[in-house]
């Protein structure tokens, strides 16, 4: 486990006790808004591309150039009385509503595949609220075939989008509720953001327009250059270059970065998520992954994919 110790909820620089103020909407303040059908609400489309108004399939440069306003993923936060397969969870992790012992899942490497339901292993780390049980997003959840073949999921959360009284619309994804809200097992002060940034899928551009700061403990390597890791070691050249250090990738169950200490970095722009047809996971910068048990595919770019938590990219 690492340190979550320096890390204070920061979402767009409102606090923890701000953010709840978020949730309490009454409902003349609010409408319902579809995510699932709802292409235009899914940052499929690189920085500096906005969806085509008369094709939102399509994407067309953004007239604001690179400087599209990103997207945020803030908490919406539920109560544990009780812990599976762990002592407990910062507050703000995202979690996934379990029915019936199934939970919404997405591909891990495929980010066309529609998300489905997979059956949640007993080994998952969740949790009993008072709103249901719920399963950490982000965990890997392999599926065996007829054929015998194994594709891995990953457990994801469903995106809720409701429009407030100015017209804009805010997206929210349940929660561990924040520390200092009597969560057993969360000391106050350790909680991550209330607000993530939405990342563009399968794209090397992030959201933000400045790069990540994840510091990299591990090599990582990949084909190409990853426009990241200017501060980054090149360890070897020719096709595949390595990278170690600040910037080369980022690979974290909850999606967050942190610094050379093994802390997490705060802010909003600091933690990632993507998202898949109203679907939501932890976004990792990393090459792809293959087979299972998952192991890294070098001949790869570095690029915004869902979190791959059963193998070891960037850190441990």
């Amino acid at each position: 486990m690492f340190s979550t110790k320096a890390v204070r909820s920061v979402g767009l620089g409102l606090a923890a006790s701000t953010l709840g103020l978020l949730f309490a909407c009454s409902p003349a303040d609010t409408d319902d808004v579809d995510v699932d059908t709802g292409s235009t609400l899914n940052p499929t489309c690189a920085p500096g591309y906005i969806e085509d108004p008369k094709d939102p399939k399509n994407c067309i440069p953004d007239p604001k150039g690179d400087q599209t306003p990103a997207r945020f993923s803030y908490c919406a936060g539920v109560n544990p009385y009780a812990w599976h397969n762990t002592k407990g969870l910062p507050g703000n992790a995202r979690l996934a509503p379990i029915v019936n012992g199934y939970v919404p899942c997405v591909s891990l490497e495929d980010p066309q595949a529609k998300p489905t339901t997979c059956k949640l292993p007993s080994s998952a780390v969740a949790l009993d609220a008072k709103q249901g049980s719920f399963a950490q997003v982000g965990q890997e959840i392999p599926v065996k075939a007829a054929d015998g073949s194994v594709s891995v999921f990953v457990v994801a959360s469903k995106v809720t989008a409701t429009q407030l009284r100015d017209g804009s619309v805010r997206y929210t994804v349940p929660c561990t509720a924040p520390a200092g809200a009597d969560v057993a097992g969360t000391a106050a002060g350790e909680e991550l953001a209330g607000a993530c940034i939405v990342e563009a899928m399968g794209y090397a551009d992030n959201a933000a327009h400045h790069e990540h700061d994840n510091y990299a403990s591990l090599q990582v390597c990949a084909i190409g250059t990853n426009a990241d890791a200017d501060e980054a070691a090149v360890a070897k050249s020719l096709t595949v270059f390595c990278y170690k250090g600040e910037g080369a990738a980022l690979n974290d169950v909850n999606g967050t970065e942190r610094d050379m200490n093994n802390v997490y970095l705060v802010g909003s722009d600091r933690c990632h998520v993507g998202w898949n047809s109203g679907y939501e996971v932890p976004a990792a910068k990393r090459p792809a992954t293959s087979g299972y048990p998952v192991k890294v595919n070098e001949k790869s770019p570095i690029v915004w994919r869902a979190v791959a938590s059963g193998v070891a990219i960037a850190n441990p």
